[in-house]
């Protein structure tokens, strides 16, 4: 006896739009989680960065008497640019792929932010501001102290991804 081979043979319109809807709800459960762990990914770089110009920062005080650069313009003058404390004399890249040359103020205002705070929309142009992604600013109030402060990203805001202070 023969055995019949059905001639259409694969997958029907039913079974078909059942796996695109699973394939789908599946998509769309993964693609936040995905977006999230790329920021969380990018914001542990800048938090690195950020530790790397205060390191290069606490050295220069060290060097000087337990003084620290007064302004963000010294500290990229005097600590950046500097090959005794930063051996690339350039800020860190961001992880957006774009370079910070710019000297930024930290704004006095923000004396205690926490991480994850947000400072505003954000974007992801080479920094001149504290709210472009991957800025590193700097401010030493009148206190003696000096902040160190590293924005992030969150979606599309900008956010403290760590604020340093000595």
């Amino acid at each position: 006896m023969r055995s019949r081979i059905n001639p259409q043979s694969g997958f029907s319109a039913v079974e078909f739009v059942v796996v695109s809807t699973m394939i789908g709800i599946l998509a769309g459960v993964a693609f936040p989680k995905f977006m999230t762990a790329k920021d969380n990914a990018a914001n542990s770089r800048v938090q690195q960065n950020a530790h790397k110009v205060q390191l290069a920062i606490e050295e220069y005080g060290t060097d000087h008497g337990g003084n620290y650069p007064a302004t963000a313009a010294d500290v990229k003058a005097l600590v950046v640019a500097e090959k005794a404390y930063n051996q690339t004399q350039t800020y860190p890249p961001t992880p957006w792929d774009t370079q910070q040359t710019a000297a930024i103020e930290w704004p006095a205002a923000l004396d205690d932010p926490r991480m994850g705070d947000v400072l505003g929309a954000g974007t992801g142009v080479a920094p001149t501001a504290h709210t472009h992604y991957g800025a590193i600013s700097y401010l030493q109030p009148a206190t003696g102290r000096y902040y160190l402060g590293a924005t992030g990203k969150k979606e599309e805001s900008a956010i403290v991804a760590v604020f340093l202070h000595n």
